[in-house]
């Protein structure tokens, strides 16, 4: 033993010669003054590359960040949440290496001395696909480690798992560090939140997910605005060398609904040499890339759950939707609504404002694709909608009827509308009556004209072939009302006539009493004088012809 320990005893001295030496050449040749080692880094961090050349848009989020982060700030953990490809991962970038580019820029206190980033993305989607990520956190243990690596602390990464948490801490506690977990859904570790919720101060945390977490602030990503997408299309077409027309930027725009990684996407595809219309294709391709990507993992925690058909009925809209009109059209109890709705919103498929639900463009493809999947559900879902919409109005159920007996109908007048043109193709000329109708009074209200104009013309040409007489003298009446209000009375006594003609055959008083009253409304505002009777219950025009004017029909309708 004696001889083991005085053979390292030489060996030490050996080296502590040989450094010295070392040191004693470095004096002769820097003059004998000593060479200054390496200064430290000013930050230590670990931050990947970001993978575009300037980040674009996003100033309203950009600021809430910055300020979230200050150490005025109470909040230690923001959450970063939208659906797949939204952009989350490159602002949370972006947030970490402006503070490492401006470091000397910087107040003292706003200062990061560390940013260590991680990552539990499994793949990532590139123009060939989604390709698998190496380098995955999936445990506590693994963030510990990109900890202990970026501070260079190998006493972490040594020490046994149950001294590994206090070593953290206090590394951690040493300097102002920004930690940042991307991904976050797909890291399946409890230990996790529980760490976020004890995170020691003066440390900061970004976490990105697709799943909304309650241990943090928000900041939820919508859609790109339509110029921001437009400025990253230029980017990107700069960067690939691809040549885009200015209408085909909107066309790419509206498919995406401003999604930039189906944007980036995109225009890699057309770098590869894609056509745009096959672009467009693929986007809309519920088993594309895209879409897997961006719902399939959700999708699975969904299906088979009051979520999934509420995601379905959802779909059926063009716009948005009321979570009481959603939970009627799903058939689903008041508790099963809001907690599928609840897991919609936190899994970011669905949009809420105020107490209406929407989706982005993308989200929606994906989901109509789910919708069709199943005939059955479908329907059911379908004949609900179509349903409910009729029972929140009163419609027409004779010819003396008060317009607008409530305003209920307006807030969902744009549903209204989607349900009757969705009937023209597919549903039963009695919904198409009654949402027709309806649709008509929202309309007006509204101030559009020209759609109202389309939706009656089409109402009446779909009761003249089905030969209901009643339809046919209703929305010639309501046609001839808009023709009358523009100036064109001609057009509006032709309908005016035709409707007369139904009525009579039908024996309809109350259809005659109205029509006639119109009539009579057109000629008194040309100047026409009027002379009516009735014979039998029905209204005839007994009127001698005037000075220049064709013979009219007034009216006598009965109180």
């Amino acid at each position: 033993m004696l001889r083991e320990v005085q053979g390292m005893r030489a060996d030490l001295q050996q080296t502590m010669l040989a450094l010295a030496r070392g040191l004693d050449e470095q004096r002769q040749l820097a003059g004998g003054s000593l060479v200054a080692l390496p200064a430290p880094p000013q930050v230590m961090h670990n931050l990947p590359q970001p993978d575009y050349v300037r980040f674009v848009g996003r100033e309203t989020e950009l600021a809430q960040l910055h300020d979230l982060l200050s150490p005025d700030n109470r909040t230690w953990v923001i959450v970063i949440d939208g659906i797949g490809g939204i952009g989350k991962s490159s602002m949370s970038l972006e947030v970490a290496h402006d503070y490492l580019n401006r470091f000397d820029e910087l107040p003292e206190r706003q200062r990061f001395k560390a940013i260590i980033w991680t990552s539990a993305k499994a793949l990532t989607l590139t123009a060939d696909g989604p390709a698998p990520r190496q380098q995955i956190t999936r445990t506590l243990s693994d963030i510990y480690t990109a900890i202990a690596v970026t501070l260079e602390r190998e006493d972490i990464t040594r020490a046994r798992p149950e001294e590994q948490d206090v070593l953290v801490r206090q590394a951690l506690t040493r300097q102002r560090t920004l930690l940042i977990i991307d991904n976050m859904e797909t890291i399946d570790d409890e230990q996790v939140n529980a760490f976020l919720r004890e995170l020691p101060t003066p440390t900061k945390c970004i976490v990105t997910t697709r799943h909304r977490i309650d241990v943090a602030y928000p900041v939820r990503l919508q859609a790109l605005p339509r110029k921001d997408a437009l400025n990253l299309i230029a980017q990107e077409c700069e960067k690939k060398g691809v040549a885009f027309r200015a209408d085909e930027a909107d066309r790419l725009y509206r498919h995406t609904g401003g999604v930039p990684l189906a944007l980036v996407w995109s225009i890699a595809q057309m770098g590869f040499g894609t056509g745009i219309e096959t672009v467009l294709h693929r986007i809309g391709d519920a088993e594309g890339d895209i879409a897997r990507y961006c719902f399939q993992n959700a999708l699975e925690l969904i299906r088979g759950k009051p979520a999934h058909l509420l995601l379905m009925a959802l779909a059926i809209f063009t716009r948005d939707a009321s979570r009481v009109m959603l939970g009627r059209i799903a058939d689903l109890s008041n508790a099963d609504r809001d907690e599928g709705l609840g897991q919609l919103e936190r899994l970011s498929l669905v949009n809420k404002h105020a107490d209406r639900f929407s989706f982005l463009p993308l989200t929606r493809t994906f989901a109509l694709s789910e919708l069709t999947r199943d005939q059955a559900v479908e329907a059911q879902l379908r004949r609900r909608w179509i349903d409910h919409l009729k029972g929140i109005t009163r419609g027409v159920n004779s010819e003396y009827y008060r317009r607008y007996p409530s305003d209920t109908f307006f807030d969902e007048g744009e549903s209204i509308l989607d349900a009757a043109n969705w009937c023209f193709t597919h549903g039963s000329a009695e919904d198409v009556f009654a949402l027709a109708a309806t649709a008509y009074d929202y309309l007006e209200l509204a101030g559009h004209w020209d759609k109202m104009l389309d939706v009656c013309q089409r109402a009446l040409n779909l009761a003249e072939s089905v030969q209901n007489q009643i339809m046919i003298a209703r929305f010639a009446n309501l046609i001839a009302w808009i023709w009358r209000e523009r100036g064109d009375y001609d057009e509006a006594e032709q309908l005016h006539r035709l409707a007369l003609e139904q009525y009579q055959a039908t024996h309809n008083i109350e259809g005659e009493s109205v029509t006639v009253r119109d009539l009579s409304a057109i000629y008194g505002s040309l100047g026409i004088a009027v002379v009516t009777s009735t014979s039998g219950g029905r209204f005839k025009p007994t009127v001698d012809n005037l000075p220049g004017q064709e013979k009219c029909v007034g009216t006598d309708a009965p109180d």
